[in-house]
Order: C-alpha cells, then sequence, then structure tokens
C-alpha cells in the first residue's frame, strides 16, 4: 500500500516533554495553556489597535495571512519531531486561532444586514458544528490507521480551503455599509 510506504515509521513516532526539574506532564501543559492563551491575548490585543475593520480589503488580507499560517503552523506541528518547534508551531496556530475568531465575527458583521445578522451567525456556529461532526469520523479513521501525525496533517489540510474563500469571498466584497453615529 502506497499510502504505508509514505506514512513511515517517521509518522508514528512521537516525542517526550523536555525534562525541566520534576515538571509532570500535567504540569507542561498548563505552561503550554497559559502561554497559549497569554500570547493570544496580546495578539487579539495589537489586532485591535492597529487592525481597521472598516478597511475590508485590509481584514481580509489579514484572515488570509493567518488561516495560511494557521495551517503552516498546524502542519509544522503534525510533522516536527523536534518537541522545540512543535510548541512554537502549537503557540503561533492557538494564537491564530484565537486572534482571527473576533476578526471574522467583525467581518461577518460588516457583511450582513442587520435584519438577519443573528441567524446568519447562528448559522456559522452551525456549520462549524456540523464540520467537526463530519470531518471528525475521518480524521479518527485516518489517525487510527496512519498515526497521529497523519490525523494532525489531515485537519490541518481541512482548514486549508478557508484560506481560498476569504480570498474569493473578499474580491466579491461590496462597500461596507457606512454606519452614522449620532452626536451625543
Amino acid at each position: 500500500d502506497i499510502f504505508q510506504v509514505v506514512l513511515s515509521q517517521r509518522w508514528t513516532a512521537d516525542f517526550t516533554l523536555p525534562t525541566l526539574g520534576a515538571l509532570s506532564p500535567v504540569v507542561w501543559f498548563g505552561i503550554i495553556s497559559i502561554v497559549s492563551m497569554l500570547l493570544s491575548m496580546a495578539a487579539t490585543e495589537i489586532a485591535r489597535r492597529r487592525l481597521d475593520t472598516r478597511n475590508q480589503r485590509m481584514v481580509a488580507r489579514v484572515l488570509i495571512a493567518a488561516f495560511a499560517a494557521m495551517v503552516t503552523a498546524l502542519l509544522a506541528f503534525a510533522l516536527t519531531e523536534n518537541v522545540w518547534i512543535a510548541l512554537v508551531a502549537l503557540w503561533v496556530a492557538n494564537t491564530l486561532r484565537g486572534t482571527a475568531e473576533p476578526i471574522v465575527s467583525t467581518w461577518t458583521n460588516l457583511h450582513v444586514e442587520s435584519r438577519v445578522r443573528a441567524t446568519m451567525l447562528s448559522s456559522l456556529g452551525q456549520v462549524n458544528a456540523v464540520g467537526q461532526i463530519a470531518g471528525g469520523p475521518v480524521v479518527g479513521v485516518i489517525g487510527s490507521t496512519y498515526g497521529l501525525r497523519a490525523a494532525l496533517s489531515a485537519s490541518a489540510l481541512l482548514l486549508a480551503p478557508v484560506v481560498w474563500l476569504i480570498g474569493r469571498e473578499s474580491r466579491h466584497d461590496a462597500p461596507a455599509p457606512q454606519v452614522e453615529v449620532e452626536a451625543a
């Protein structure tokens, strides 16, 4: 089977967390989560301050770059054998995911009329859930058959079409609705 050749021993190998004192794996996962959270908070604040959400082309470019980098980071996480590269890739992917979510919400709000906005946002959540339900078992079968690295790679590749979809939609952008602000 060609997949058995491609997905050789390297794909099923794993790595152990570095030894720093008597840190148990549970403490390591806590540290990883704390660093992810702090990086996401910092990146979201930078995006909030620097991104002009009224400039739809800029928002689209930022989203395309974020999702492309997220796919790349997830692939690096899946394929590396170096624990430090894996940690950096994981932190990059988590930071980008946490930063992209509010930008996607903002972009969606700019593109949807107010009378259907709540329905649209709810639909996006439902599509996300259906995608996870439909894609989860497929990725699980890949993981069971070919190993964790293959499953992680498949997950990253399932996210890749988002880059194309945002790019496609950004070419069809209509001007953002102008919101009039009344003086207080």
